[in-house]
């Protein structure tokens, strides 16, 4: 089954289940897909790459908010004012990885819950009980 089919089939088979659609297919992977980048839902990825996917993610969006929450941050070449840098890149990063964790975790249920077995042979139905 090619993968856009596989993933209508995916977002049928959820919304049968009654499950919200921003849970099941978050807005990231929706824009993904919008734009053919095919990536697997989140109940398919395992923790490697569900870590891999939150860092390359979260990391920018991190940034945004550390400049939005902390505007003192542009006016630095003009105040010189020290600002660390190394801590902020470590706790973004550490951010990513656990937020990671417990988003494989809360889709590992999910996929539990919903019978999804494996992306590469889902059909549109359960898989296991």
């Amino acid at each position: 089954m090619p993968p856009k089919q596989r993933i209508d089939a995916y977002m049928q088979y959820m919304s049968a289940q009654r499950v919200d659609r921003w849970l099941f297919a978050p807005a990231v992977w929706r824009a993904f897909w919008s734009i053919g980048i095919y990536l697997p839902p989140p109940p398919f990825m395992g923790i490697i790459s569900m870590t891999l996917f939150s860092i390359l993610c979260g990391v920018p969006v991190g940034c945004i908010a550390w400049i939005v929450m902390f505007p003192e941050v542009l006016t630095w070449p003009i105040s010189h004012a020290p600002v660390l840098l190394a801590p902020l890149w470590w706790a973004i990063v550490l951010a990513a990885i656990f937020i990671a964790a417990g988003n494989w975790m809360y889709y590992q249920r999910m996929a539990r819950q919903h019978g999804l077995g494996s992306w590469s042979t889902f059909t549109g139905a359960r898989q296991h009980d």
